[in-house]
């Protein structure tokens, strides 16, 4: 093999190696999407401007943001124990109250991570126009409860179809 093919060969599977884990799904412990768009990066201490369960105890924060302009976040919250149709309801009800700005589509059921779960849509305008779309799903285990928010201001990620479709990919991986 000449020269040049080796070094484009090493050249091609640098760039998998280093571009692949970041548009494929993770395999780390810890809540993970399959498909996070090109361009985000995971930070562990990532937090949210507001809880989706005010109620409930955060145990832990996580997610991935964009860097670009305008700014996107898809966030992880743990809470404390599981969540019932009529508690998330309320929570909706209650941030829908609170934020006048903001309108949200009603609550529907999905499945997620093989679980029951809810999901619904918060847009936001500014002058008239579309400012931001967020999706965002809870997903009740026996003992905690999940959050899972994509939040998009930029136009291209706007999409509520493909942000519902990516936080139903939602799954926890556990250690084994």
């Amino acid at each position: 093999m000449s020269s040049w093919k080796r070094l484009a060969l090493a050249f091609l599977l640098a760039v998998m190696v280093t571009c692949v884990p970041a548009c494929s799904s993770s395999t780390r412990e810890g809540p993970n999407l399959a498909g996070v768009p090109a361009g985000f990066h995971y930070d562990e201490n990532m937090t949210s401007g507001r809880p989706v369960l005010p109620q409930r105890v955060q145990v832990a924060q996580s997610g991935w943001m964009s860097l670009d302009e305008p700014s996107c976040s898809i966030t992880f919250t743990e809470y404390s124990g599981t969540t019932t149709d009529a508690e998330l309801r309320a929570a909706v009800a209650e941030a829908a109250r609170r934020y006048r700005s903001e309108d949200f589509t009603p609550v529907e059921p999905i499945r997620i991570d093989g679980r029951q779960a809810w999901g619904w849509i918060e847009t936001q305008t500014d002058g008239g126009q579309l400012a931001s779309v967020e999706y965002t799903a809870v997903i009740p285990y026996d003992n905690v409860t999940w959050a899972v928010e994509y939040y998009a201001s930029n136009p291209k990620l706007r999409d509520p179809r493909l942000q519902k479709d990516l936080v139903s990919s939602f799954h926890y991986q556990r250690s084994r």
